[in-house]
């Protein structure tokens, strides 16, 4: 059984706050930097800054500038992370990145990302350098961040292959951040193959083939000869389930072809789990097939009625 990690499972929500509602929030248990700003701190710093722009910006620009003060004083979502690294949800906000000075901040990038460009605002009293780490796709870009004094505010943009970062850099006389890392929403998501180890199928051991059983339709019929015939097929009223002899390798696994109206083969999206297909609808005939011609194999499956 695979275990999602909670700081994961929370970080999902957090994303699916944000979407439902428009509010970034933050975690519930995960540490959050002392000083920073509310939601509504934002709100009040970003309209008193704008107030004090200079009076030939006009009003379309001042909305401008008020849009981006607000997303730059977010609190955002963070998350603790491994050996102390500290995780933020990428485009939730500006990232503050607080350095000091004798210290090395880390910003760690994707692995498999490439790094176009790197350009900070303030290019005399901050060092920025490149290192990586690991190989192949699990390469990943380091960013060396160091300042050279305390109290010091500077921007810095980094251009990849995926996407642009945007980050505040801050420099503090003792306090920093050794370990500073991203998570994605697109690596958020648990994955379905996650969600299907996490929460299996139905138990079926009580249930007899050819009936109904604890809510399980098995009224299904299996015809061809194939070393790898089916045991049973069955469905609980959403999804459908074909378990495999588990003598069944995975590299030979047959495809699945679901059959329409017209009796046009078409694929359809599965799953294997544990010698077990996992199907996210319902079907009336289908059939696995493996190889072609002479030496391929085919069964069919059709729903009784």
């Amino acid at each position: 059984m695979i275990t999602v990690p909670a700081a994961r499972v929370a970080m999902v929500a957090a994303i699916s706050r944000v979407r439902k509602t428009g509010s970034i929030g933050v975690y519930p248990d995960a540490p959050v930097a002392s000083g920073r700003p509310s939601r509504r701190a934002a709100l009040v710093a970003a309209s008193s800054a704008t107030a004090r722009t200079a009076r030939h910006v006009n009003v379309p620009a001042k909305r401008g500038i008020s849009y981006s003060q607000l997303w730059q004083h977010d609190s955002g979502v963070i998350a603790p992370g491994d050996d102390g690294k500290v995780n933020i949800l990428f485009g939730a906000s500006q990232p503050q990145v607080v350095c000091a000075p004798l210290q090395v901040c880390d910003i760690e990038l994707q692995a498999g990302e490439q790094v176009s460009n790197v350009n900070v605002g303030d290019i005399v009293r901050w060092k920025i350098s490149a290192a990586k780490s690991g190989e192949g796709l699990d390469q990943k870009v380091h960013l060396i961040v160091k300042p050279v004094e305390p109290n010091l505010n500077t921007s810095l943009i980094i251009t990849t292959s995926r996407r642009v970062y945007h980050i505040a850099l801050r420099s503090d006389a003792a306090s920093y951040m050794a370990r500073v890392g991203f998570i994605y929403p697109d690596e958020a998501q648990i994955s379905p193959t996650e969600l299907a180890r996490v929460n299996p199928a139905p138990d079926t051991s009580r249930a007899s083939y050819g009936g109904r059983a604890d809510g399980l339709d098995f009224r299904y019929r299996i015809t061809g000869k194939s070393r790898w015939k089916p045991d049973r097929v069955y469905n609980d009223g959403l999804k459908t389930y074909i378990d495999m002899p588990g003598t069944l390798d995975s590299s030979e696994a047959p495809a699945l072809l679901i059959l329409d109206e017209n009796k046009q083969e078409k694929l359809v999206n599965y799953r294997i789990v544990d010698h077990r297909y996992i199907i996210d609808q319902l079907f009336d005939r289908a059939a696995l097939v493996s190889g072609v011609g002479k030496k391929g194999s085919r069964i069919d499956i059709a729903r009784s009625r």
